[in-house]
């Protein structure tokens, strides 16, 4: 079976940086030097992403971003490059950091991944992560056994 790798920003609680408890997008969106307020092309929701739009079609079969897709499904970044052009300065990735957050990188089945054009989508229940990275990039660390 083919698998391919994913890399998420998450706290301990598997929670990402835009949703769920001790989430900071409200800090992160009224910061000015991210993007996002003048750019929504540079980071797209995911079904709006050049790359996942046809993804979602065939994820939930009407292309419309609901329930069972955002419990189902978790985003991510195909390349640490990515991850540096969607959280593009070094005072985004820091304040992440500070606020609990950091990067597992997951493997799962090639058919658990799709990538877009800025992001990607995973089934967390299909995956494993297998190496944990601070977001401000200090480090790095291989799991034997993950506990995510």
């Amino acid at each position: 079976m083919k698998t391919k790798f994913i890399w998420r920003v998450q706290n301990s609680e598997g929670n990402g940086p835009y949703n769920g408890h001790g989430n900071v997008g409200g800090i992160i969106l009224r910061n000015p030097t991210h993007k996002r307020l003048t750019n929504l092309k540079k980071v797209p929701v995911p079904f709006k992403d050049e790359g996942l739009k046809q993804a979602f079609n065939f994820i939930d079969g009407n292309n419309v971003y609901n329930s069972t897709l955002i419990r189902d499904w978790r985003c991510g970044f195909q390349t640490i490059r990515k991850y540096h052009a969607w959280f593009s300065n070094d005072h985004l990735r820091e304040l992440l950091d500070r606020a609990g957050f950091f990067l597992v990188k997951y493997e799962a089945p090639a058919d658990a991944i799709r990538h877009g054009s800025k992001q990607s989508v995973f089934l967390p229940a299909k995956a494993k992560a297998v190496a944990v990275r601070d977001c401000d990039m200090s480090g790095i660390a291989k799991l034997a056994k993950p506990k995510l």
